[in-house]
């Protein structure tokens, strides 16, 4: 993914900034007691859904943490 907006977009990444303001469309909030009820192929996608998601937002913290601007490094805070 990196790969992906280094080429895209200028150094700077002023254009990232519509990643600030999206919204993730995941599966329903599971509590306890329902994650535990679910079939074993649905726990599957859920965890794998959660365990994507949080590597695509590393992803994006570790793109503006190479960043030397000033202004781009303080949206990371």
């Amino acid at each position: 993914f990196y790969m992906l907006i280094n080429k895209r977009l200028d150094p700077t990444l002023t254009e990232i900034d519509a990643l600030s303001g999206c919204a993730f469309l995941l599966s329903k909030d599971y509590d306890e007691d329902e994650f535990k009820a679910l079939p074993p192929t649905e726990k599957e996608d859920v965890c794998a859904e959660l365990f994507h998601t949080i590597n695509f937002l590393r992803e994006i913290l570790n793109i503006f943490s190479q960043q030397e601007d000033a202004k781009t490094q303080g949206k990371k805070h």
